[in-house]
């Protein structure tokens, strides 16, 4: 897994990493849900993004506040990265990530945005 502190070089640097899977479920409506688990704690979270995407990611959630994870809402930003998913998750109007996750993506076009819920 890539260096949280280094994933988002424009953006801030993020002091923790955990592993994290999302898992996304296409429709024949052009929108996907997301379900978010971080590994070996009780985080998750579910949403929704506009585009047809589809499978389980494994990858990296990298933050500085553990508050972040729990209890908000964000809008999303997914893009292809270096071969790579990427999504930030954004709080309305700073327009900077709070944290993002970062996992291996295959396929060809990835760009779309959405919304999120911690739990």
């Amino acid at each position: 897994m890539a260096d949280p502190r280094t994933i988002a070089e424009n953006l801030r640097t993020f002091s923790y990493a955990h592993e994290t899977n999302i898992d996304f479920y296409g429709s024949i409506f052009g929108i996907s849900s997301i379900q978010l688990k971080v590994t070996g704690t009780p985080i998750s979270g579910t949403g929704s993004i506009s585009g047809n995407l589809t499978g389980l990611y494994k990858g990296t959630l990298s933050y500085n506040d553990i508050e972040d994870l729990t209890n908000k809402k964000y809008q999303l930003i997914l893009q292809r990265e270096n071969g790579n998913l990427r999504i930030d998750f954004i709080v309305p109007p700073e327009q900077q990530a709070r944290f993002i996750f970062y996992a291996p993506l295959e396929g060809n076009k990835l760009e779309c945005t959405g919304i999120f819920q911690f739990n």
